[in-house]
């Protein structure tokens, strides 16, 4: 791992920090206002100091714009993921700001009219196609807000020293850091977005509490207006009648539910080819939802995007991805998820190898592609292999040999 130069011209070892928790955090409590670089490469590049909303903890982030000078394994480095990010950022529709903050444009709205009987219906993709929206102001849709997130709060990023220690607590901490950041209509999005904490038994009526009084503020604006508003957690496990499916989170208890059009629900399963894990399963569902009315912990929504995470919280989007993601880890590799704002995984590669050196290799997964990749790719043709074909060698084992 690379060294960190703070500003005292002091130099500690990314081991050391992560390592020395407590002294770590006094170096970075003494420099939150200044700019460490990253010696990853010659010059350095800079970073700058965030810190946790919830713990209060802080941490090294990188600047903005800069996830792609860094090396492909330094833990700072972030790709372009693909054309409709690259799309969406000179569009406008993402903007990073110098403070660490990112605008992202949504396509749905927050407000109800007074006037309306029941909340407007507002022009939008289908909900089976949650997708980036066609009109000149180039806005993102529900399946881009789920992955953008999970981008922020750096999910999609995986080490094997991470086996055994990514749990819901850290996935919920990172998330609601992201969200903090993210700005939605001008608002954090965490003042948009109700998030399950983790579930203590010994503090099951002060979670209840704070949840009650989260969802209270975030169904009215300060002037007292009924408004939307985003949930967004693992679904574990779904009742349905003729009409509607019922949701339950995880971490949350059975008085509280999301309500969802049965027809909405079935568009959505369908078109992602994703159903309710099983108990024993070892896959996760999440759900993004906008929150029409609500009503004795009864959340109506019929607006939704899904995606699919392994055990360890990596997105993935088809079965082949699956089994790769399950394969990386297994086989102690270090990658990032490639995620597609557009709802399109398929066109760009599904994976990047970060431990090869200073070039990341692409794991493009195809099907029908012709033969002939370019040098540094690596494809698994799923049309005629079975199993994928032998991985890029990681540089620590090529150096060993």
């Amino acid at each position: 791992m690379s060294d960190i130069l703070f500003a005292d011209g002091r130099r500690y070892s990314r081991d050391w920090l992560e390592t020395n928790k407590a002294e770590a955090q006094q170096v970075l409590r003494a420099h939150k206002n200044t700019y460490p670089l990253c010696l990853c490469q010659k010059d350095g590049v800079a970073m700058h100091i965030r810190q946790l909303s919830v713990s209060r903890k802080r941490y090294l982030a990188r600047m903005p714009g800069t996830g792609p000078l860094h090396r492909p394994d330094c833990p700072s480095y972030e790709p372009i993921h693909g054309k409709a990010e690259q799309q969406a950022i000179e569009d406008g529709a993402i903007d990073e700001l110098a403070d660490g903050r990112v605008v992202f444009k949504l396509d749905i709205g927050f407000g109800i009219r007074d006037n309306a009987a029941s909340p407007p219906v507002e022009r939008q993709p289908p909900a089976e196609l949650p997708q980036m929206v066609q009109d000149p102001d180039r806005r993102l849709g529900m399946l881009a807000m789920i992955q953008f997130l999970w981008e922020q709060a750096e999910l999609h990023h995986w080490h094997p020293k991470m086996q055994g220690r990514r749990r819901y607590k850290q996935v919920y901490d990172r998330l609601v850091s992201a969200a903090e950041r993210i700005l939605v209509k001008g608002f954090p999005l965490l003042q948009r977005i109700f998030i399950p904490e983790p579930f203590y038994k010994d503090r099951a009526s002060e979670i209840a509490m704070r949840r009650l009084e989260k969802l209270s503020r975030l169904g009215r604006s300060r002037n007292g207006k009924r408004r939307r508003f985003l949930v967004m957690g693992q679904i574990r496990s779904m009742r349905q009648n003729a009409d509607v499916v019922r949701l339950h989170l995880a971490h949350v208890s059975d008085d509280v539910s999301v309500v969802i059009p049965r027809s909405t629900w079935e568009r959505l399963c369908k078109r992602w080819g994703v159903e309710i894990p099983d108990p024993d399963s070892d896959m996760h569902l999440w759900g993004l939802f906008l929150i029409d009315t609500q009503h004795n912990g009864t959340l109506h929504s019929r607006t939704a995007a899904m995606m699919q995470t392994t055990a360890q919280y990596i997105p993935v989007f088809r079965p082949a991805e699956i089994s790769l993601a399950y394969g990386l880890v297994d086989s102690e590799r270090r990658f990032i998820k490639m995620l597609a704002l557009d709802g399109r995984p398929s066109e760009g590669p599904a994976f990047l190898l970060t431990d090869t050196g200073e070039k990341a290799v692409p794991l493009y997964i195809a099907e029908g592609l012709p033969e002939g990749e370019a040098s540094g790719e690596w494809y698994w043709h799923t049309d005629r292999q079975d199993m994928w074909p032998a991985l890029p060698v990681p540089r620590h084992r090529e150096q060993a040999v």
